[in-house]
């Protein structure tokens, strides 16, 4: 690993590595997509072909012994996070693993603390926090633009197509909270600065996973988030963040993917919308962990961000099964 040279191991030969992950890959400076490994060799060789990548390795235990990779993505079902960033950890690897972290807290517990024990770093695939758009909205926060912000709305839904889908699999970590619903919730976290201390929830559940929820969590101070998620609604991304003296909008916070986006802002000013110019978040967040990895720096958000949604998940699930509002706990 150099600088201007940091190579990178896929590890699965998953839609959005293809689609989203490793085209930001190619973009982002100093990456060297280095090899790929799937279960599926015919996949992988694919895989390969499409990016020009030079190796194929046969299994992801051979990869993660290749002596040239620097770094791994781990974009696996979200039960296979854990193991998978463990052993990658144990080899040596730097990590970035797909959001959710892992399916329960105390399997991020032992994600971090393997990274921590072998002297790597571990990044979670939340990108869209790296993108402008959430550095502005970040930026008139801490001016006081709205004054205190008391409530936070995020929604992402979007209507599954009928068939097969591991995030319909509960043995899998499926259903939309894990999926999508994971969004809102990170960044409610983030402008707050802290896990909620309760939550409540109802869902909709089909074979074991929920395809719709729902869930209000309560901050210190009286503070609110409210969000949504779901594989049976319209396609919807929104964002409102409240404050005592305005409020902030934005309708594609999730995926900005390479689109121009508004932050739009209402005060007692009068209304104004910053035009946030197309920037690719993949490419950003490679830049980002690669940055980290050469000096030696905590990656952003951390991957403790990471384990504080998953706790809410977890007892967003609980509160929507039992009907009560529930308190959060370690």
């Amino acid at each position: 690993m150099t600088k201007d040279r940091i190579r990178w191991g896929i590890l699965g030969a998953a839609n959005i590595a293809r689609m989203m992950v490793m085209p930001g890959m190619q973009e982002a400076q100093g990456a060297v997509i280095q090899a790929v490994a799937s279960r599926d060799a015919a996949r992988a060789q694919e895989l390969a072909a499409a990016f020009a990548v030079p190796v194929v390795h046969s299994s992801y235990e051979a990869l993660l012994k290749d002596p040239d990779i620097d770094a791994v993505y781990i974009p696996l079902p979200n039960h296979l996070h854990r193991p998978w960033t463990i052993k990658a950890a144990e080899a040596g690897k730097h990590v970035l693993c797909e959001k959710p972290l892992a399916i329960t807290a105390a399997e991020c517990d032992a994600m971090i603390e393997a990274c921590q024990k072998h002297g790597v770093l571990l990044m979670e695939g939340y990108m869209y926090s790296l993108h402008p758009q959430i550095t502005t909205v970040m930026e008139l926060l801490e001016k006081n633009s709205i004054g205190q912000v008391t409530l936070v709305r995020g929604s992402f839904s979007f209507p599954m197509e009928p068939g097969e889908n591991i995030r319909l699999e509960p043995e899998y970590g499926g259903g939309s909270l894990m999926d999508v619903g994971c969004y809102p919730i990170h960044l409610a976290n983030l402008i707050f600065r802290q896990a909620p201390e309760t939550v409540q929830a109802s869902a909709i559940w089909e074979g074991g996973v929920d395809i719709t929820a729902t869930g209000v969590l309560r901050y210190a101070g009286n503070r609110l988030a409210i969000i949504d998620s779901s594989f049976a609604m319209w396609d919807r991304q929104e964002v409102e963040i409240v404050g005592t003296t305005g409020r902030i909008r934005l309708t594609r916070p999730w995926r900005a993917d390479d689109f121009e986006t508004d932050v739009m802002v209402e005060s007692p000013e009068g209304s104004e919308a910053y035009k946030i110019a197309a920037s690719n978040p993949y490419k950003l967040e490679i830049e980002h962990f690669q940055d980290c990895m050469v000096h030696r720096r905590q990656p952003l958000p951390s991957p403790e961000k990471g384990r504080d949604v998953v706790r809410v998940i977890q007892a967003l699930f609980e509160a929507a099964r039992t009907g009560r509002e529930l308190e959060l706990h370690e």
